[in-house]
């Protein structure tokens, strides 16, 4: 678990402790994938205080601790992570960013003209099948080629706070106005 100024709670299968972050950042989201190249898992964390401040950390969770991952080329608020390991890292708030590989020390901007609004959640099936959703309704599916929105299908009086993708389903979560909403999208076969 992952949350407020920094907070990591890591269960071992018997005990629950306490992981040391080195920040007081609010940690808004955590991700792991078994590293087949590595032997072990990469798990990723983003921390901001959004509309605090632009300050944005991005941790990795090792099993000697809590490391900082560089986050050069990113000036924005961060609260989502998702990835392939040693294929695409994506990390995404106050815009998209993404690398090949965790050691590269600077992280590429997605085209600005994907989308102008925050995204609150980023996941995917694979490098190819990616999905994120944000302000005002905002879905985005990136094939391995280009990013796609489907603002003009999607569009709410809100945000999709959290979205999922398993082989041809999606679904998203958040509110309308004062009502939540739940957004079913299905891959057609054809």
């Amino acid at each position: 678990f992952a949350g407020r100024k920094g907070a990591i709670v890591h269960y071992n299968g018997k005990d629950w402790e306490k992981l040391e972050s080195g920040t007081d950042l609010h940690i808004y989201d955590i991700y792991g994938q078994w590293n087949e190249v590595q032997n072990e898992y990469d798990i990723l964390c983003t921390a901001s205080r959004v509309y605090e401040s632009y300050d944005c950390e991005i941790l990795s969770i090792q099993s000697n601790g809590v490391k900082k991952i560089s986050s050069e080329g990113i000036h924005q608020p961060l609260v989502t992570t998702w990835f392939v390991p040693e294929l695409t890292y994506y990390v995404a708030g106050s815009g998209i960013y993404m690398k090949k590989r965790l050691e590269e020390p600077r992280w590429q901007t997605v085209s600005l003209g994907v989308t102008r609004y925050f995204i609150e959640r980023i996941r995917g099936n694979h490098v190819n099948d990616v999905i994120a959703v944000g302000g005002f309704g905002e879905v985005l599916h990136f094939n391995g080629r280009s990013w796609r929105s489907y603002l003009e299908e999607t569009g709410i009086d809100g945000n999709y706070n959290s979205v999922d993708i398993k082989n041809n389903l999606v679904v998203a979560v958040g509110f309308h106005g004062r009502s939540g909403v739940v957004l079913i999208g299905y891959r057609n076969a054809s």
